[in-house]
């Protein structure tokens, strides 16, 4: 059975990386994007054949084709967008950083094992050159 993925945000990561990435994963469907505009979420949906375009959190977290919701939007959000997903019980999968304080990503663990989803957070570049360098430093 496929797996319905909602993206939050429409910038370069999203159109670049993680919606053609999933468009081409097996058991995966593209159930919704959600923008602060409508027409910007319109588009991506329509270039990468998600389901479904919203301009309202609210709305796309009451999607019940969405079962994951990816966030790549500004950091500031991550961290109530998160909270917000795992209350309608959704799993989370938030881009690097997960959150701004300690406080706030202890509240984002929290809420996913209340609600009993699953928490990720991407980090894409942990195995670049750079990053080995550092640890080795």
């Amino acid at each position: 059975m496929a797996l319905g993925w909602g993206i939050v945000g429409t910038g370069n990561h999203v159109t670049n990386w993680m919606a053609p990435a999933l468009s081409r994963a097996a058991d995966t469907k593209l159930a919704a994007i959600c923008s602060r505009e409508l027409p910007r979420a319109q588009a991506v949906a329509e270039r990468f054949g998600f389901a479904r375009a919203y301009d309202s959190y609210e709305q796309f977290l009451r999607d019940e084709t969405v079962e994951v919701v990816y966030i790549c939007t500004p950091n500031a959000l991550h961290a109530d967008q998160a909270i917000r997903a795992a209350k309608a019980g959704k799993h989370v999968l938030v881009e690097k950083p997960m959150a701004l304080t300690r406080t706030e990503g202890e509240a984002m663990i929290e809420a996913c094992e209340v609600a009993g989803v699953r928490l990720g957070v991407g980090f894409h570049l942990r195995h670049h050159p750079a990053q080995r360098d550092a640890r080795e430093l």
